[in-house]
């Protein structure tokens, strides 16, 4: 190489967003979110995982690029393994709708009413 030729550049380490990684947590948060994870799984979310990059995506800032990569190459490593539950199937595929949907709204009335009053002698 001679003194007017630009050697080329390395890939540079592109640490990840601060204010994405505190969006997906903040998302997680919401009260939206929450109620529909307790509606289907019965609890709350912890949301650690996007907490878990948060931390992370600040804790880059302060680290020089190469300290930055090989600490950010563990954290996807392992991030993984720390995941939450997914979504997954939660209510029976129908074909059709129940045979209590094709009722009349008073057959459903007095059926409920028996039910209810069964319940409330016990």
């Amino acid at each position: 190489m001679d003194a007017f030729t630009i050697p080329p550049e390395k890939p540079r380490f592109e640490r990840p967003s601060v204010w994405e990684a505190f969006a997906a947590w903040r998302e997680c948060t919401m009260p939206g979110h929450q109620m529909k994870t307790y509606y289907v799984h019965g609890n709350v979310d912890p949301c650690r995982p996007q907490l878990d990059a948060l931390k992370m995506a600040l804790r880059l800032k302060f680290h020089r690029e190469d300290k930055a990569k090989e600490l950010y190459d563990s954290f996807r490593q392992t991030e993984p393994q720390k995941r939450g539950h997914t979504l997954g199937v939660v209510w029976e595929k129908r074909e059709h709708p129940p045979e209590y949907w094709k009722r009349e709204p008073e057959e459903n009335a007095r059926e409920f009413m028996a039910a209810y009053q069964d319940c409330t002698r016990r």
